[in-house]
């Protein structure tokens, strides 16, 4: 079961990448400009993340496990549309499917985990499958420039039709069918809000195209802020009709929850740092280190080989250690990490790089699993689907400003603010020095926020338990009664018979 689940992390995770390394063959086999190709990948994340709410939701109604083998077969089904397409529309049209195929499969996978295992397994299993998200990570790449060079682009989608109706297949196989009573909420408990749908889907198209053109148009262009000011109306009136609706699509009870928020919060600042150095690392070992696009991939690798050796590991440990506390000491080493870089970036060795790559992956391997089951296992059964929807959408958006804001803070120092526009600069060889500076900005800038998210949690978890002693104000000895009947309960039948004396 679990390994269905994490196959599926892996399959997708290993389809973007392929996917990266065919843009350019597929944009010259159409002959259409890099605009038109990028739509290949923006229609494919819109899909994705604006219907997560949506079916978080659907899974929760109809059972996880019917939208997750759904997920399989709509992904492997949209696969082979986009490996026939006859033109870019149709390719663009085909990964829309995709990504909706791939939302079920985020939204189903992680939604299955805590429905069939246990709670001291739960760690473990997201563990598992982020050890298989990592190796599609390593996969995906090399695989990618194999079926373009010696195949076509076409097999860069025919590839996952063996591979997904197996999958589907076997998961079908090995996940039981859930028990009415334990879908949560029953259809019949209230209609399904279908305008409530409709505005989150606006709303969050709308910030998502605001978000990820900005650095293009101009963040203060008349379209940027028409997307923005969209997205604020139309996610502000979805808000509003949620706390007013008997059956919300989002129960926003769940953000009085001092675990989710806590875990979303720290999972969208790790992942806008993570995002943002993922964009721009390419750029530096290429224009300060002159390495080719080879020797790129080939020292990049080295953060997905410590990330594969530490996740299983990570998750077991969380099974039996407070997972807050882990992925907290996980997250400080991050930013640590990130800060390490910034200062270091400046030498012309590579050790610094290798370090900050292990470094940064021993960190996030204590962070994902860990921050993975604290959230999770915070959000109440019956709104598990929705609840880990919003989990992904939040991250997704993270991802997205952490490419805007790396991109933007590094730019801001270079002619034209553009980061090709550092490329020209070091062939020149007229400035290095700037090309230094706007890389260190940029990776402090990240240490920085993930500092900052350290701070906001410990605050909040602290007035927090600080409410609590004021509510109970015979906490403690409420809970040293509670520690001694246990460990007397334990000590032997002799204590357990003097306790109830």
């Amino acid at each position: 079961m679990v390994l269905s689940v994490a196959f599926a992390a892996f399959m997708v995770n290993v389809d973007n990448y392929i996917v990266v390394i065919a843009l350019p063959t597929i944009t010259a086999s159409f002959a259409i400009d890099t605009g038109a190709a990028s739509w290949i990948s923006i229609s494919y994340l819109l899909a994705m993340v604006a219907t997560m709410l949506v079916m978080g939701r659907v899974g929760d109604r109809i059972g996880v496990r019917t939208v997750f083998i759904a997920g399989y077969v709509l992904f492997t089904f949209a696969s082979l549309l986009c490996g026939v397409s006859p033109g870019i529309n149709w390719l663009i049209m085909s990964r829309v499917l995709q990504g909706l195929g791939g939302c079920m499969l985020y939204v189903g996978g992680f939604a299955v985990i805590p429905r069939y295992l246990p709670p001291d397994r739960h760690g473990w299993a997201f563990g598992i499958t982020s050890t298989a998200a990592g190796l599609g990570m390593i996969v995906g790449a090399p695989l990618g420039g194999i079926i373009t060079q010696y195949l076509s682009w076409h097999w860069a989608f025919l590839l996952n039709l063996p591979v997904g109706i197996v999958a589907g297949l076997c998961t079908a196989r090995v996940i039981q069918p859930e028990k009415r009573a334990s879908r949560g909420k029953e259809s019949a408990a209230g209609k399904f809000d279908v305008f409530g749908s409709l505005l989150s889907l606006i709303g969050i198209i709308a910030l998502l195209l605001g978000i990820s053109g900005g650095p293009e148009r101009g963040w203060g262009s008349i379209s940027t802020l028409a997307y923005f000011a969209t997205a604020i109306v139309f996610l502000s009136c979805f808000i509003v009709r949620q706390g007013r609706l008997k059956d919300p699509l989002v129960n926003l009870s769940l953000f009085r929850n001092q675990s989710f928020v806590c875990g979303i919060a720290a999972s969208f600042s790790v992942f806008l740092f993570f995002a943002g150095s993922d964009f721009l690392l390419p750029f530096y070992l290429s224009q300060t280190k002159g390495l080719s696009s080879s020797w790129t991939g080939l020292v990049l690798t080295t953060y997905s080989l410590v990330y594969l050796g530490i996740a299983p590991f990570a998750g077991r440990v969380s099974d039996r250690m407070n997972p807050g506390s882990i992925s907290t000491l996980g997250m400080v080493s991050a930013s640590a990490a990130f800060l390490f870089f910034g200062l270091t970036l400046h030498r012309s060795s590579m050790g610094p790089v290798i370090l900050f790559l292990a470094w940064l992956a021993l960190s996030l391997g204590f962070f994902f699993s860990p921050n993975n089951k604290l959230v999770v296992d915070s959000i109440p059964e019956e709104d598990r689907g929705v609840g880990i929807a919003l989990f992904w959408t939040i991250n997704h958006f993270g991802i997205l400003l952490g490419i805007c804001l790396f991109e933007t803070v590094n730019s801001a120092v270079l002619p034209g603010h553009r980061i090709s526009d550092g490329l020209q600069m070091h062939q020149t060889g007229t400035s290095a020095e700037v090309l230094f500076h706007g890389f260190r900005n940029a990776f402090i800038a990240g240490g920085i926020i993930g500092l900052i998210t350290v701070v906001i949690s410990s605050l909040v978890v602290r007035r927090k338990n600080r409410n609590d002693r004021a509510v109970h104000p015979d906490y403690s000895q409420q809970y040293l009664l509670s520690l001694g009947h246990s460990v007397l309960h334990r000590s032997g039948g002799a204590a357990n018979r003097f306790w109830r004396q």
